[in-house]
């Protein structure tokens, strides 16, 4: 193999030697600790937002969010960078406008499931430690441009993260490479000259001529790549075609002159701008990243498969568990709900008095269990009859799990540990039996407000807790089914649903999936104009 690649090599004039002593420097270079990684963040911003769909149950748009992290992620893995500064445009209104009004005019406004990640994007930034650089009036080029020059002057080297082309022109010397995250490539200006025929000191002169139909820069209209190739490898800079045209042909020439004020427009377009910034180079080094709020933000979006790369949270908990509860202490806690959780045959309770966990014995439990006036706080009450199986238990009033379902119907993951993080906002991978009664505890005094509110009390107090002993004994016992007459169920059940979803595509005008509550806000609210009742964090709740 190696053979074939240094034949290969010897047959373009280049020495497998000369390539592996190229890879060594380059490699040298972008893991050096002295190289500076510049982020075009809002170019990254919209190539993940349209290369990864996802979103929340909720319907909340996080594929950027996905993407933007990946990207940085396999950069920050790869070379281990010291300093690194993720640049943003402002806004859309810049100087370049009130040169040419029709700057950027074609592009389409920001997509409002691209803009309600921007906030995430630049929250989770700041979690891993790395610093945000924008400049009102300025896009995020020339923000970049402006960092570039300054490091430079400060004995740095760059590296620019970004697939734009107009970067091209701050490869001047051989401190400044440029990292195409679409290609996974690293360019120098040696590069740039085997790919263009010219070097990146002419890179302004060729956009001038060629212009640029993403940011509508006009160029001069009828020199298209190759024209302008040709151009620029003949003469060099745009003063000097301009200085020679009796060497450019009669059809060059006329389209050259008739442009003349259009090449100089689409210069000043091209050319990056630096701007003030006053950048202190300590303030790019990447910080140690905040585990706690990154693993946070990843629970919250769903990105379950990421949490692996992050530290979990620990559970730092300054309670006691004491052995044993006195019968003064049990009559105490029993005027209030009693939070209690089970693992085998252990059992822990919540002491709201002391504050603490109780461990306690089996007899201990069943002096609580048997008395129908204490009222019992469990998760999962259903799962807890079945694990505390010829123990009576009465009086089983609050299940955190049915309530949390009550009230959010579309969460995905019900966990006693997620439904922590969803409404105390405290992210922990798991939580073990022995503290499981203090967060029972927190959650059944948030969400038994929440019911009351949302006026679900009657239909968890009177139809889901007692429905909890009837279905336990159900699958205990198993149940008797006339199998005919229950697929004649399922069959109507069937053909009624598929009626009302024809009365309901005939009332909107159109199909859309029923069980997408973001479809079901446009239509509701925007297509029908029903008025909301209530919003929630990802919008107006269906």
């Amino acid at each position: 193999m190696a053979s074939r690649v240094c034949q290969s090599a010897r047959g373009i004039g280049v020495s497998l030697t000369e390539i592996l002593v190229k890879d060594l420097i380059t490699r040298e270079f972008l893991m050096s600790s002295n190289t500076i990684y510049l982020v075009d963040g809002t170019s990254l911003c919209y190539r993940s937002f349209y290369a990864v769909k996802l979103s929340t149950p909720e319907g909340l748009p996080t594929g950027a969010v996905y993407g933007f992290y990946k990207t940085l992620k396999k950069i920050i893995a790869k070379y281990n960078p010291f300093y690194m500064g993720v640049c943003f445009d402002v806004s859309r209104k810049t100087f370049r406008q009130d040169k040419f009004k029709e700057y950027k005019i074609h592009r389409p406004p920001l997509p409002e499931e691209l803009k309600i990640q921007f906030p995430l994007i630049k929250k989770l930034i700041q979690a891993l430690g790395i610093t945000m650089i924008e400049k009102e009036g300025f896009e995020a080029d020339d923000v970049i441009a402006s960092l570039c020059e300054d490091a430079l002057r400060n004995n740095h080297s760059v590296v620019i993260v970004s697939s734009d082309k107009d970067f091209y022109q701050l490869m001047r010397n051989d401190k400044v490479l440029i990292y195409d995250y679409n290609k996974e490539r690293v360019y120098n200006k040696n590069d740039f000259l085997k790919d263009y025929g010219f070097s990146t000191d002419l890179v302004i002169d060729y956009l001038s001529l060629v212009g640029d139909s993403t940011d509508n820069v006009p160029g001069a209209k009828g020199i298209g790549k190759v024209g302008a190739t040709k151009l620029i490898k003949e003469f060099g800079t745009v003063a000097n075609i301009f200085d020679s045209l009796d060497r450019v042909s009669p059809r060059l020439r006329d389209i050259i002159l008739k442009n003349k004020e259009i090449i100089s427009l689409s210069r000043e377009l091209v050319e990056l701008c630096p701007c003030d910034l006053r950048v202190n180079w300590s303030d790019l080094k990447i910080q140690e990243a905040c585990s706690a709020e990154v693993y946070k933000m990843f629970s919250e979006l769903g990105f379950k498969a990421l949490l692996k790369d992050i530290p979990a949270p620990s559970l730092n908990l300054n309670i006691e568990i004491k052995e044993g509860i006195s019968e003064t202490l049990s009559r105490r806690l029993s005027k209030e709900p009693v939070a209690f959780a089970s693992r085998g045959t252990e059992k822990f309770i919540f002491n709201h008095i002391e504050n603490c966990i109780n461990k306690i014995s089996f007899s201990d439990l069943e002096a609580i269990s048997q008395n129908s006036q204490i009222k019992k706080v469990s998760y999962d009450c259903k799962s807890q009859l079945s694990v505390l199986k010829g123990l009576e238990i009465e009086g089983m009033w609050f299940d955190i799990k049915i309530a949390a379902y009550l009230l959010d119907s579309s969460i995905v993951d019900y966990s006693l540990a997620s439904l922590n993080t969803y409404y105390l906002g405290e992210v922990l991978p798991e939580i073990p039996a022995e503290f499981a009664p203090y967060f029972i505890h927190r959650l059944y005094r948030l969400l038994s407000v929440k019911l009351k509110e949302e006026r679900l009390e009657e239909l968890f107090f009177d139809v889901e807790m007692p429905l909890i002993y009837v279905l336990n004994k159900m699958q205990e016992d198993g149940v008797k089914i006339e199998v005919k007459i229950l697929y004649d169920l399922l069959a109507e059940v069937d053909k009624r649903i598929e009626n009302v979803r024809k009365n309901i595509f005939k009332i909107t005008g159109r199909e859309f999936n029923l069980n997408s509550p973001k479809q079901l806000r446009v239509i509701l609210f925007e297509d029908l104009k029903i008025k909301p009742i209530k919003k929630t964090k990802t919008g107006y709740s269906t």
